[in-house]
């Protein structure tokens, strides 16, 4: 199968699973919270946002990008500028919970994006992979438009395609957990 046919049936997919939201809550988002685990040697501060679109249905829809700065270390550790940044599309699969609340598992993929700058500004590596992630999480309304969220997702690289243009998913070396807690906006 080939990686064209892998993204054009991914794209059905995800146009498949926002139809029924038609009708559906917008939301909006920003969260901060720390990166963990995988390849970090030390938690990081991370922070983004989210333009969520969910109906009274399970399924739903999300836009989510996050950005961790100093991810492989600060200055006294890496002598440099770095960071981790993510731009994600993902399905959830939620449930409603007492008269306000919704839990909600997601998945999806996008951009994981990492830079490396030396302090010197001698070398500068940027590197743009596919990347996949998965999780849980929670939000609870106080009003009818304001509520807070909190969740856990796993995030992974995709290695680089083989050359044979023949569909070999192989998942990258690159990985780190993300727990974050932010503020809700229901239209």
């Amino acid at each position: 199968m080939k990686l064209r046919t892998v993204f054009s049936l991914s794209a059905t997919l995800v146009a498949l699973a926002a139809a029924p939201v038609v009708h559906a809550d917008t939301m909006l988002s920003g969260h901060a919270g720390r990166v963990f685990g995988g390849d970090l040697n030390d938690s990081r501060t991370t922070y983004g946002g989210a333009l969520t679109f969910m109906g009274d249905g399970a399924f739903g829809f999300e836009i989510e990008g996050g950005h961790t700065p100093d991810f492989f270390g600060d200055a006294d550790d890496f002598l440099g500028n770095n960071n981790v940044s993510t731009l994600m599309g993902s399905i959830l699969l939620g449930s409603r919970f007492g008269q306000s609340g919704r839990v909600y598992a997601s998945v999806g993929g996008g951009l994981l994006k990492s830079r490396v700058e030396d302090i010197d500004q001698f070398f500068e590596v940027t590197r743009n992979d596919f990347g996949v992630s998965g999780g849980l999480g929670a939000m609870v309304f106080f009003t009818d438009n304001l509520g807070l969220r909190g969740d856990v997702r796993y995030f992974r690289n995709l290695g680089d395609p083989e050359p044979d243009n023949e569909l070999d998913i192989d998942f990258g070396e690159f990985s780190y957990w993300r727990g974050t807690a932010g503020i809700v906006l229901k239209f």
